[in-house]
């Protein structure tokens, strides 16, 4: 999968490759990648940018009572902890 990302200092749009398997971004067209061959900037906000989504997905899965169906239950618990 390719995304386009534009630069934020010139008018050029760069290509991010991203890993189908993994969801991370694996090259990029920008100059600092082709020539320098390491992680550039994009790539390192990419991956940051999934990773704080996977996190924020899995928090809220784990917390929110809404999609656990469990409302009436939390409400409860938290009824009963401002009477003691």
């Amino acid at each position: 999968m390719t995304r386009t990302i534009k630069s934020q200092t010139s008018n050029s749009y760069y290509f991010l490759t991203i890993d189908a398997e993994s969801s991370r971004a694996v090259d990029c067209t920008c100059p600092d990648r082709h020539y320098r061959h390491h992680t550039c900037k994009h790539m390192s906000q990419f991956n940051s940018e999934l990773e704080r989504a996977i996190t924020f997905q899995s928090l809220k899965a784990r917390y929110d009572c809404r999609e656990n169906g469990d409302l009436d239950t939390r409400r409860c618990y938290f009824e009963l902890s401002l009477c003691a």
